[in-house]
């Protein structure tokens, strides 16, 4: 669940934090826009603070980017999971790397010690 921001300084601030994070990744906003299923304009005026209340796609951009402020339990969903590891992963052929063996050792460990 997403928090909601009832002044336009918070929404400001958390799109001042998402716009640095997207850059700090080196990526455009139509990368981000593909990566997350969320429309390029969309995230242009998030970035901006103009938004209100809260928004599943304000949580969606939080959570890929790593930032704080959207998350009101410790349950990790399984798309945030996934969104996290994409991220890494394209960040540079070692990172890819890293993902990749990490998912290799988990899969072994699985097939050796099934979920119960």
């Amino acid at each position: 669940m997403a928090t909601s921001y009832r002044n336009p300084e918070e929404a400001t601030a958390l799109g001042a934090q998402m716009r640095l994070a997207r850059k700090k990744l080196g990526l455009t906003l139509t990368d981000l826009a593909e990566r997350t299923d969320v429309s390029h304009s969309q995230i242009s005026r998030m970035e901006r603070g103009l938004f209100k209340g809260t928004s599943k796609n304000v949580q969606i951009l939080c959570n890929f980017l790593n930032i704080g402020g959207t998350r009101t339990s410790n349950k990790e969903e399984p798309q945030d999971l996934a969104q996290r590891l994409e991220r890494l992963a394209s960040s540079s052929p070692r990172w890819r790397s890293v993902v990749a063996a990490f998912a290799e050792a988990l899969e072994a460990a699985q097939d050796t010690h099934p979920p119960t």
